[in-house]
């Protein structure tokens, strides 16, 4: 009878003390992503570029050598002027990935370096960001009058995705689009600096009849585990 009293007060023990730990966890997970993303930019800014190759996941190593690195680095600080620190440091958690946001002073202005970091803690993305995030402006061919957005969901109960329809006004039927994502931590609208190309595909046809859906990213939510060998 022993071995069933033990089972028992290990799980009783595991539900009260799981919230905790799983809080100390994310805390912890936190401070990792914010050294390994302080680590990256320094090496940047020592111009140690052969060491920040080593942090970087395959994709990044293929397409951000060590030379495209140090011309990156050094057009920034003719342009901005010498880096002189790091002001804030603001953690995104996305799934299995993460965004370190770095706001960097530099002799001219701010800017901030974000640094995306995967599962595996190797560097996944690069991006350069303005602190403020710049107007976006609506394309000329885009008539927000003549059609309606929608909010869905789709896919099995446990790994839903939330999406968005841009609908014509008038009668169905319309010929329908849907823009699938590609890899990176970018929103629904792939938003880079002013830009929002997906927005634009969407308002943009949906102004001349066609049905159009974009989807949130997964990585972009807190989907189980296992959600991507389930799809």
């Amino acid at each position: 009878m022993k071995t069933p009293i033990c089972v028992i007060s290990f799980f009783i023990s595991v539900l009260f003390v799981s919230p905790a730990n799983y809080a100390q966890q994310a805390q912890s997970g936190q401070i990792r992503w914010e050294k390994e993303g302080q680590e990256f930019l320094s090496l940047l800014q020592k111009a140690e570029y052969d060491s920040a190759f080593v942090l970087m996941t395959p994709v990044m190593k293929q397409n951000f050598p060590a030379a495209k690195m140090a011309e990156l680095w050094n057009g920034l600080e003719k342009q901005l002027g010498e880096f002189k620190s790091v002001e804030e440091i603001i953690v995104e958690p996305l799934n299995i990935m993460c965004k370190v946001n770095l706001i960097c002073q530099f002799e001219a202005s701010k800017l901030n370096v974000q640094v995306v970091i995967d599962q595996n803690h190797l560097i996944a993305g690069l991006w350069l960001l303005p602190v403020t995030p710049p107007k976006y402006d609506l394309p000329s061919y885009v008539d927000t009058t003549v059609f309606r957005e929608q909010e869905v969901k789709f896919g099995l109960p446990d790994w839903q995705l939330p999406g968005t329809f841009s609908i014509p006004n008038g009668d169905s039927p319309f010929p329908a689009v849907i823009l699938v994502h590609g890899s990176g931590p970018n929103d629904r609208d792939e938003t880079i600096g002013p830009n929002r190309p997906f927005r634009d595909l969407a308002w943009g046809l949906a102004s001349q009849g066609h049905i159009f859906m974009i989807s949130i990213k997964e990585i972009k939510l807190n989907l189980p585990n296992n959600y991507r060998c389930r799809c």
